[in-house]
Parts: C-alpha cells; sequence; structure tokens
C-alpha cells in the first residue's frame, strides 16, 4: 500500500527540521563569547580608570558623570547581560538533554560540526547537555500520546488507503473487494468511476452483504 504524498512530505521536512536549535547555537554561542571578551575588556578598562579617579568617579554627582561614570555602566550591564545568556544556555541545555535522552534521539542530533562549535565556545552548555542526555537515556522511554486525529482527516487517510488497495487489486485482474457502506439502510446501487494507468477499467457489478452492489464503468 503506497503512503498518502502529504504524509510523506510533511514526515520529510519535519526530519530536515530536527536538530536545527544546534545550529543556531553554533551561531549565537561565538556571538555570546565575543560579548564575554567586549564584556572583559571594559572591565579592566573600567579597573583602570577607577585606579587613575579614585572610587567615586564611577557616581553621577548632581547630575554630571563622573569621567569612570559611562564605562561602568556599560561594565555592568554587559555584566547582567552575559551572566543571564550564560545562565539561560545552562537550564536550556539541561532541559534538552533530558528531553532527547528520553526520547531516544542522538546525541546532538547527530550534528557533530555544531557540537565541536558549541563546546569550543560555551563548554558550560555541553557540560550541561551530556550529563542530563546520559540520565535521559536511563529514565524511561518517553511515549507519546497518541494523537487523534479529526474526523475529516481520518476519513480522508482511510479513503487514501482504500483507493490504493483497489488500485492495486485492480492492477493484478482481481475483481473489485465488497464494499461495506453502513450509512446505506436499504440495498442500492452505488455507481464507482475508477481512473487506471491504463485507461478505465470495464463496468464491473459487485454485491455487498445488505444486497447493495457496486459499479464501476468505462
Amino acid at each position: 500500500m503506497g503512503p498518502n504524498p502529504g504524509s510523506v512530505q510533511l514526515r520529510s521536512a519535519t526530519s530536515r527540521r530536527e536538530g536545527r536549535h544546534w545550529v543556531v547555537a553554533a551561531v549565537g554561542m561565538p556571538a555570546l563569547l565575543a560579548l564575554g571578551v567586549l564584556t572583559v575588556r571594559l572591565s579592566r578598562r573600567n579597573e583602570a580608570c577607577v585606579d587613575r579617579y579614585g572610587p567615586t568617579s564611577t557616581r553621577r554627582v548632581g547630575g554630571v558623570p563622573g569621567p569612570c561614570a559611562e564605562v561602568a555602566e556599560w561594565t555592568s550591564l554587559l555584566v547582567l547581560v552575559c551572566a543571564a545568556a550564560v545562565v539561560a544556555s545552562v537550564v536550556v541545555g539541561v532541559v534538552l538533554g533530558l528531553v532527547d535522552g528520553r526520547r531516544r534521539r542522538r546525541f546532538a542530533y547527530g550534528r557533530w560540526v555544531c557540537v565541536v562549535v558549541v563546546g569550543l565556545t560555551a563548554p558550560w552548555a555541553l557540560i550541561a547537555y551530556a550529563p542530563a542526555y546520559g540520565l535521559g537515556r536511563l529514565l524511561p522511554a518517553h511515549r507519546p500520546r497518541a494523537r487523534r486525529l479529526p474526523p475529516a482527516e481520518m476519513a480522508l487517510q482511510q479513503g487514501w488507503a482504500a483507493a490504493i488497495h483497489l488500485y492495486q487489486r485492480l492492477l493484478r485482474g482481481e475483481p473489485p473487494p465488497t464494499v461495506v457502506a453502513p450509512g446505506f439502510i436499504g440495498p442500492g446501487i452505488v455507481h464507482w468511476t475508477l481512473r487506471s494507468a491504463d485507461g478505465w477499467h470495464s463496468t464491473t457489478t459487485r454485491p455487498w452483504s445488505t444486497s447493495l452492489t457496486v459499479r464501476t464503468r468505462s
């Protein structure tokens, strides 16, 4: 039985998207490292300024900033940003490690280049991810809940499966199968037109349990 083309395209697109957050991390962590280097340089500059002008040079007196006030403010801001980013990356690494381990996914989705980049630029994130991934592998595997399809989608999938099954039978030269049509109260006739790769099929009549027949015509 052939698969639904829409489902195949959906699965292939989903598989291509898997692990993209590692690509984002491989791009974002070097930027965070550069921000950390800038913070260190500003901090050293601030220390040199304080040593030259004194501790009060970082304050604002009467709305007038001291000679080191601007550098001190920027340094404090960048320190807070870097600290928040480091904590966030550690938390995200732990959560992703547990989730990937329980779902039995490959380590970092097999994106080894991204793993090397993250390990060199943000080792704390990788150190948080790796043990959490191992712990997740030790925990019971995650079993996702069966998604309940909407009635329209369910009918579409069942119709597709039935069409493929009927098409294969007709290609083998077999008669059409019995059609279960519980929606009909009494006997009747169903006019069914099917198209094959080699043209239209001949007219065929097939009875079902309540004397209902299925007819294909050329």
